[in-house]
């Protein structure tokens, strides 16, 4: 693997624990389990639809949202 390449790929994960670090207000030396694991790398499988249906049902919208014409 290309050196530039793999320091890349570690950047993006350090920001990704960093992150989620910050949005579960865990401890700066905090070190994910397993399941915390699972839980981040799950982000990357749902689809862009299937954040706008949580979102709707998070805000008690229809989803998908009726059409108007």
């Amino acid at each position: 693997m290309n050196p530039v390449l793999a320091a890349a790929i570690a950047q993006g994960l350090a920001a990704l624990i960093e992150i989620w670090r910050l949005h579960a207000n865990k401890d700066p030396f905090w070190v994910p389990s397993d399941e915390e694991w699972d839980a981040m790398l799950e982000l990357n499988e749902k689809t862009i639809d299937q954040y706008k249906k949580e979102a709707a049902e998070l805000l008690g919208l229809p989803w998908p949202p009726p059409n108007n014409n």
